[in-house]
């Protein structure tokens, strides 16, 4: 399979999914805004966090990041 056609594949796999209800989107956000308030830091400056040693990228944190890019994810569909 080509790399074309797995991301053709990819895509309609997520397009069949159900799109997110509000409820579900209002849990994400507060799940993530409870990681920002554990860290004291907001999602947008995790990466950089990350990188500059200030943050550790433990399995909490790497939860973060996956509630972040949910969130992202929920919010555009």
């Amino acid at each position: 399979m080509s790399p074309s056609e797995i991301a053709e594949r990819l895509q309609r796999e997520l397009d069949a999914q159900p799109r997110p209800t509000m409820e579900d989107i209002a849990r994400l956000e507060a799940r993530v805004r409870e990681f920002e308030r554990r860290y004291e830091m907001p999602s947008d400056e995790v990466h950089e966090a990350i990188e500059d040693h200030r943050l550790h990228e433990t399995a909490d944190v790497v939860q973060w990041i996956f509630a972040i890019r949910a969130l992202e994810r929920a919010r555009a569909r």
